[in-house]
């Protein structure tokens, strides 16, 4: 291994130059150098120590974030569990009000069939209540009587 830049370092270890520059402060003077043109070259062991850093850190997270996605799994989880059981009851209670509306459109139907059934009876009782013949005989028979 030879010396590298903080840019080339940063791109080995698929960080950014300001990654790098920040554990650069915590290693010792002697794992880097400066050129003339104030270029900071870092020597591989320096390149070891940043890498074992940045890897170390770089695994810390990749574990908090495996934690919280598998919090948010169990979240998910659970939130599915109790959208099921409010499908459920709601499929339940779509049942039952598909039984009321099936009842009621057999108690109407239940009505308006008597409803019919008595218009007629109605009809044919005053139909047959009213004879034509003896209702002349009376009217006549007043008329006689106010006319005597």
């Amino acid at each position: 291994m030879t010396d590298k830049t903080v840019k080339e370092v940063a791109e080995m270890l698929g960080v950014t130059k300001q990654t790098v520059q920040y554990h650069l402060k915590s290693l010792p003077t002697n794992y880097t150098t400066k050129s003339d043109k104030n270029i900071i070259y870092i020597k591989p062991l320096g390149q070891k120590t940043l890498s074992d850093k940045i890897d170390k850190r770089k695994h810390l997270s990749v574990d908090k974030e495996t934690v919280k996605t598998d919090k948010e799994i169990d979240h998910f989880k659970e939130q599915i569990k109790e959208k099921d059981q409010q499908i459920a009851q709601l499929l339940e209670s779509q049942k039952q009000l598909q039984k009321l509306i099936e009842n009621q459109q057999v108690l109407t139907l239940q009505a308006n069939q008597k409803i019919e059934n008595l218009e007629l009876t109605l009809n044919d009782d005053e139909i047959s209540s009213v004879p034509t013949k003896n209702k002349r005989k009376w009217t006549d028979f007043f008329k006689k009587r106010k006319q005597a």
